[in-house]
């Protein structure tokens, strides 16, 4: 059954029935949900539109099920964006669905996560109650940052119908450099030597077998400067580089086309030292990849589902069969954090994160 509630007395009234719902606005990421004929749909498409935005104060309060493109267009008449740069903008993703799903893209490496970006939430919670956490203000440390619980939370703390965000002004220019090594080793110490340069670089991302995108901004003489900054680490590195159009070698990556829609998307949050053996696995399942040097080095990876019934065996064993479900590929990232455990136990990473989309 679909519910498509109009206002908030008719969400709150749905939501007091205390049945399951399954919370959808754009849709573009509906493997995240579980599909069952028991659990009803909860459209939120009339919780969308611009609330208020103020330019002056970079801030901008929208319904949950405005489209992401719709904030953009709004941001760019005042030459402001959203940092944490959100995947699937054009294939229709809304706000409050990022939020739940906790999503950013690769400009988090610069400018940090969504949870960094929200100032209030509007919502409903599980027992129908309207809930308003946080505040508008851009400097508020009153209280609890109770906004950022719903980062991630995927409906299970009530659906979401209005969220305000702090926004950045945009940059001059951008750049993107393609870096490309000879072995995969070579490119992914690349890439840990540029996460750990104070180059302020926005975005490092390792495609398989070993090409790096790299992309720089700022002003124009700034990003210029970089750009021959990174170029003389590549000439010490006996690594080949060339400038790429800056849309055009994102743009795959934030509409997740460069996986198989056959295939479930996998993120894994991993230790940069198991990052080679990893990438070795999937290699010999041809599974489609890429790595993400973040605030902790993410990878992605596009898994067929046909093989969701693979050997239970350890991968880090010897003789280990070849395997590719995401069992098995979470099994191999706590085994192997456990054999390599981080030298300092604050910077343990976690382990576990799993999600699929289209």
């Amino acid at each position: 059954m679909i519910h498509q509630p109009r206002d908030i007395d008719e969400l709150q009234s749905i939501v007091r029935r205390k049945q399951p719902l399954r919370i959808r606005a754009g849709g573009t990421k509906g493997l995240l949900s579980q599909s069952s004929a028991r659990i009803g749909t909860l459209d939120m498409q009339a919780f969308s539109g611009i609330v208020e935005y103020q330019p002056t104060e970079f801030t901008i309060t929208v319904g949950a099920a405005t489209p992401l493109s719709m904030i953009r267009d709004e941001l760019r008449g005042n030459n402001q964006f959203l940092p944490f740069d959100p995947p699937l903008i054009d294939q229709g993703a809304t706000i409050g669905g990022t939020i739940a799903a906790g999503l950013s893209g690769p400009g988090m490496f610069r400018f940090g996560t969504i949870r960094d970006y929200i100032l209030q939430v509007r919502m409903v919670d599980g027992l129908g109650n309207a809930v308003c956490v946080g505040g508008k203000v851009v400097k508020n440390a009153a209280g609890f940052d109770v906004p950022k619980l719903v980062v991630g939370s995927l409906g299970r703390l009530g659906p979401i119908t209005e969220v305000t965000l702090k926004v950045f002004p945009d940059l001059e220019c951008r750049q993107t450099l393609v870096l490309e090594a000879t072995r995969f080793e070579d490119a992914f110490a690349l890439q840990n030597q540029l996460a750990g340069s104070p180059l302020g670089i926005e975005a490092i991302d390792l495609l398989p077998p070993a090409k790096l995108l790299v992309r720089v901004c700022g002003s124009a003489a700034a990003t210029n400067h970089l750009v021959d900054r990174i170029a003389s680490i590549c000439q010490a590195a006996s690594v080949s580089w060339s400038i790429a159009e800056d849309n055009a070698s994102w743009e795959i990556m934030q509409s997740w086309r460069w996986h198989q829609e056959s295939e479930r998307l996998i993120k894994i949050p991993i230790s940069p030292r198991v990052q080679s053996k990893l990438n070795e696995l999937l290699s010999a399942q041809h599974a489609p990849r890429r790595y993400s040097a973040r605030a902790m080095s993410l990878g992605f990876a596009g898994l067929r589902k046909s093989q969701s019934e693979c050997s239970k065996r350890s991968p880090m064993s010897s003789g280990s069969p070849r395997w590719c479900s995401a069992v098995n590929l979470l099994a191999f990232v706590s085994e192997a954090n456990e054999k390599m455990p981080s030298p300092h136990a604050s910077s343990k990473p976690s382990i576990h994160t799993t999600f699929s989309v289209p």
